[in-house]
């Protein structure tokens, strides 16, 4: 193990400012929420897909709703744990650029992660 504590403060100065240069490079991300809903049972994923898919359309946004496409994709993979119909696979994009995301693939079939992601993920 190595002791830092005899390291030059020049080389950690520069190391810093390594680190910072890097990170002044990255292209800048815009702010991304993410939450996680659980849910009791099929009718409330049901609810939440028609809210989800209500809401897209009075903001003007762009509705996708891949449930039924994934559930077959997953099947003809031999990977698919949830009872027929319960995936959930949905999104919307608003023409600025602000879109979410929600599924509850990999998690249970009651539980559900929603992001959002653009401008205006954490705006109100």
């Amino acid at each position: 193990m190595r002791n830092f504590d005899k390291l030059p403060l020049m080389k950690i100065c520069g190391l810093l400012a390594c680190m910072f240069w890097l990170a002044a490079c990255t292209p800048t991300k815009h702010p991304f929420l993410m939450v996680q809903v659980c849910l009791q049972n099929a009718d409330q994923l049901e609810v939440l897909k028609s809210e989800l898919e209500s809401m897209a359309r009075q903001e003007g946004m762009r509705y996708i709703d891949r449930s039924a496409d994934t559930e077959q994709e997953m099947k003809r993979l031999e990977v698919y744990e949830y009872p027929d119909g319960w995936l959930l696979n949905v999104g919307a994009r608003a023409a600025d650029g602000f879109s979410f995301g929600a599924s509850n693939f990999g998690l249970g079939p009651y539980d559900v992660a929603i992001g959002f992601n653009g401008d205006h993920a954490n705006k109100s």
